[in-house]
């Protein structure tokens, strides 16, 4: 097992709009905000937790609990607040 220890960042509060692609909307504006790891918690239709961390390649990427689908009804109309964790190595 390994882990890390960091601290609580910034927090978010990103309204979805119509059109907008779900998990890649947060994925995005995770990178445009220099979020590289944070809780996530989904609000809407299902509400919903996760977390962003660094891809493969070192980009943001969103994880959904439950399997939920990254794009989709969940997404409608959701809002989304983030927690950016700072100071967490990988």
């Amino acid at each position: 097992m390994k882990a890390s220890e960091g601290k609580a960042g910034r927090i978010f509060l990103v309204r979805l709009e119509q059109g907008d692609n779900g998990a890649e909307a947060v994925e995005r504006f995770a990178s445009d905000n220099g979020i590289q790891a944070g809780q996530v918690y989904v609000t809407g239709e299902r509400g919903t937790f996760g977390i962003i961390a660094p891809d493969a390649d070192g980009r943001p990427g969103l994880r959904l609990s439950d399997g939920v689908a990254r794009h989709g009804s969940l997404w409608d109309g959701a809002e989304v607040v983030i927690q950016e964790l700072v100071g967490l190595t990988f």
